[in-house]
């Protein structure tokens, strides 16, 4: 999946992903606001579907957001409201998106991922922050594979680290050089959609 970025709109700028090329094309066209690619990305693949939610321009949030969680997305579309308010804020559901491998958890609250993938981490704008009024800016995430990404946004804009949210393939084959030293090379998994 591809990260675009529109650092016009609210604090800290607002990331869209795709794996979609039809979805990139329009947004490299400037048709969805100014979204330019970042360089960045996270490969999709795996066996569990994550759930895509919109929210709307007017009232919002206008921003999208991605789960892996059977719990997260059933417990939003719980809270989905039908017809759509146009007076509330509230994620609609959009369906079913890339696939990846949901993390595991170790009983005590802290989530790792399985052998052969690798964490995908996501930072929140905190748009609603833990304690106080709602901020006056759309709710927003960033994913990344890079830990030094998410901190960037926690250290820069006062993001929140929700730690890992999803795991990317990773597969390593261990081979020796000439020299006898143990080298690592990273191979795409056959399921998995390549990305930069």
């Amino acid at each position: 999946s591809y990260e675009f970025f529109d650092g016009t709109r609210h604090w800290g700028g607002h990331f869209f992903y795709t794996a979609d090329p039809a979805q990139q094309n329009t947004l490299d066209a400037g048709t969805y606001g100014q979204f330019l690619r970042t360089g960045r990305s996270f490969m999709a693949g795996g066996h569990v579907p994550t759930c895509r939610f919109y929210g709307s321009v007017h009232p919002g949030p206008n921003s999208h957001f991605f789960s892996a969680s059977e719990a997260d997305c059933n417990a939003l579309k719980a809270l989905q409201a039908t017809p759509t308010p146009i007076d509330a804020q509230q994620w609609n559901y959009e369906g079913r998106s890339f696939y990846t491998t949901e993390p595991l958890d170790d009983g005590n609250g802290v989530r790792h991922c399985p052998e052969n993938t690798r964490p995908v981490y996501r930072a929140y704008n905190n748009a609603y922050p833990p304690s106080g009024p709602k901020n006056p800016w759309d709710s927003n995430h960033r994913f990344a594979v890079h830990q030094a990404d998410i901190d960037e946004m926690v250290a820069q804009h006062g993001w929140r680290d929700e730690g890992i949210a999803l795991c990317e393939p990773h597969y390593l084959e261990w081979s020796r050089s000439t020299a006898g030293a143990a080298k690592i090379s990273r191979l795409a998994h056959p399921r998995s959609t390549p990305v930069n």
